[in-house]
């Protein structure tokens, strides 16, 4: 049974590193009560990632899941309201190290 948390959210990540920022569209799901989430990132270049990431804690932490593996990423990120709406963290991306924040959007049922 799906909790009020689990949806289908579109977020748009920022990414910032000492060249400068990036940015990424992503659809996020978010199930088992707000515990997991799958991330699923187009990047403006057009590569992409999709990150499988599950709760220890308050904190999430994963690695790239992808099966075309084209970007070896690993990400971590907390919330920082109550709401588990709008999040902070680092994402690292072919041994480049960015700081993240996204807030998640209008919610989708999942399908």
């Amino acid at each position: 049974m799906a909790s009020k948390k689990d949806g289908r959210y579109q977020a748009e990540l920022i990414l910032w590193n000492a060249d400068g920022e990036d940015n990424c569209w992503a659809e996020i799901i978010v199930r088992s009560a707000g515990k997991e989430m799958v991330i699923d990132c187009a990047r403006q270049d057009g590569e992409g990632s999709a990150v499988l990431l599950k709760s220890k804690g308050p904190f999430f932490s994963a690695k790239n899941s992808s099966k075309a593996g084209e970007l070896e990423v690993a990400a971590r990120w907390v919330a920082l309201d109550k709401a588990g709406k709008d999040f902070v963290g680092t994402w690292v991306e072919d041994g480049q190290e960015f700081l993240l924040r996204f807030k998640l959007g209008r919610k989708e049922a999942l399908g």
